[in-house]
């Protein structure tokens, strides 16, 4: 057999993504429509009765945000730009809603006001999720499979996930992909809107500042300067004006003020990094919920800390060794999605930049990309759920656990992946670096 008989193309890969994709989500629909939603219950909330949390992050985040004192006497504390969002969010609703304690706040998913904003906010997220992509991709000539791929992402299992959580990272994938895009155009009005829209997905999670290493490691110094310093002046001056506002409403001085809120923040930023064995489950698919899945609950926490902390040094410095865009951009997914406080399955929406860069960009393809391939389709495409039809699955795993494949195969599939994926991709291209120096010189 030749080798062109085995060659792979974009076309080719794209076409088995989409099959095995299709292959998953058919037999998932399958499945749903034979249990009459059960197994779909289980995916997503661990059996039949459900749990309370569905869209919660979401309207817990008005809740919180609109509180009398947001970072003194709390508890829950979030971003500065996070809380401005949400804050302006509440006031389209009642103050009896906005108003509900902790203990009450599942009254909101009752609520028709606070229901028809998530899904106003969500339908705006999907529309650009399939639009931004579009706009970049989707040209006359390859539009019967680029047009299916799009539009069948949003039925990946993160985006899925993502959205029963209305969680905050489909606002950040849509910042950062309009950055990472648009951070070279030639239009200065594009480049400020897309170097706005990087400042503010950093105000409003903190962690995607990570991404600033991709112009960094490509040597692109100034493409850094601006981003950052938007970056502090949306995470530092709303930082400023809520504790201020904060005094006085608490009637504390200013500087106990500072103090509590410090105090509260430090106690956020270190949850990030640090995850106790009690907090481990099968929503997370870092390091740490890795060593104590396999090793049991009395793993140590601070070897578990360590090891997650060398795993984002590694993965940080290896940006370096590579020149190719989309394992940059997996990597430093693979930072977000390790952190221990960071590593929730819906963050997985954070893969599908990587998995378009690869899909639609890479041009230098080698049977290595049947790797990435495998990767991609077992991380986003919605594994059938198959344990729910197994007895006896759930009392073996334990209640932590929901029903999900997805779940269950993430934090070794991620862990495992990334750095196959990454090493043999840094050895072959600096194999093949080497071969055209020595061409060179010959």
């Amino acid at each position: 057999m030749n080798k062109k008989s085995i060659a792979l193309d974009t076309v080719t890969i794209q076409r088995i993504f989409l099959i095995f994709f299709c292959f998953n989500l058919a037999i998932t629909a399958a499945m749903v429509f034979a249990s009459r939603g059960a197994s779909m219950s289980a995916v997503l909330f661990g059996g039949e009765a459900g749990e309370k949390d569905f869209f919660m992050d979401f309207l817990n985040a008005i809740r919180s945000a609109s509180s009398k004192t947001v970072y003194v006497h709390s508890d829950e504390v979030y971003p500065p730009l996070f809380v401005v969002l949400f804050k302006v969010l509440g006031l389209f609703l009642p103050a009896s809603i906005t108003g509900l304690d902790f203990d009450s706040r599942y009254k909101m998913q009752g609520n028709q006001l606070c229901m028809l904003m998530f899904v106003m906010v969500f339908a705006v997220c999907l529309v650009f999720l399939y639009r931004l992509p579009a706009r970049r991709y989707v040209r006359a000539e390859d539009r019967s499979t680029v047009v299916p791929l799009l539009v069948l992402m949003l039925l990946s299992y993160p985006v899925i996930y993502c959205v029963e959580r209305g969680n905050i990272a489909m606002f950040v994938l849509l910042l950062v992909m309009f950055w990472l895009w648009n951070r070279s155009s030639e239009k200065k009005n594009v480049k400020l809107a897309a170097d706005i829209a990087f400042a503010c997905a950093v105000g409003l999670a903190i962690w995607p500042v990570v991404f600033i290493l991709i112009p960094i490691s490509e040597r692109r110094f100034k493409e850094i300067k601006r981003p950052l310093i938007l970056s502090a002046c949306v995470t530092v001056l709303p930082l400023l004006v809520i504790i201020i506002i904060d005094s006085l409403i608490s009637e504390v001085s200013l500087g106990a003020a500072f103090a509590a809120s410090a105090v509260g923040i430090g106690r956020r930023l270190a949850a990030f990094f640090v995850k106790s064995a009690a907090e481990v489950n099968m929503e997370s698919f870092g390091t740490a919920d890795l060593l104590f899945f396999i090793f049991g609950k009395n793993f140590p926490l601070a070897a578990s800390a360590v090891i997650c902390f060398i795993f984002e040094i590694l993965a940080a410095v290896a940006v370096f060794f590579t020149d190719k865009l989309w394992l940059k951009t997996l990597l430093i997914a693979y930072l977000a999605l390790n952190l221990p406080g960071g590593s929730s399955v819906y963050m997985g929406v954070l893969l599908i930049i990587p998995l378009y860069i690869w899909l639609f960009e890479e041009k230098d393809r080698r049977p290595l990309d049947l790797l990435p391939l495998l990767f991609f389709i077992i991380l986003i495409s919605p594994l059938p759920p198959v344990l729910y039809l197994l007895d006896g699955v759930r009392a073996a795993l334990g209640d932590r656990f929901t029903l999900s494949l997805n779940k269950l195969v993430a934090p070794l599939v991620l862990n495992l992946g990334v750095w196959v994926i990454a090493a043999l991709n840094i050895i072959s291209s600096r194999k093949k670096a080497k071969t055209v120096n020595a061409d060179t010189e010959k």
